[in-house]
């Protein structure tokens, strides 16, 4: 064991046509444009959506997940 705190940050290359995985809930990030050396990364925009609060929205109409959570 460690008293060191060790972090990770894991990015991953991607075309920018293809979905960005978070299924429509948020925007991806783009850090690299071939047209733009000096690109200066908008986290605002990707800050401020609530992933979480938007997915539990997506799925509250299912009536078998609002029956299981209701009764946990």
């Amino acid at each position: 064991m460690s008293d060191d705190v060790r972090r990770n940050l894991y990015l991953r290359s991607q075309r920018p046509s293809d979905p960005g995985g978070l299924w429509g809930l948020k925007k991806p990030v783009g850090m690299l444009l071939a047209d733009k050396q000096e690109m200066v990364i908008d986290w605002i925009e990707f800050d401020a959506v609530d992933r979480h609060a938007r997915q539990k929205k997506s799925v509250a109409s299912l009536s078998v997940l609002t029956f299981l959570f209701k009764t946990a």
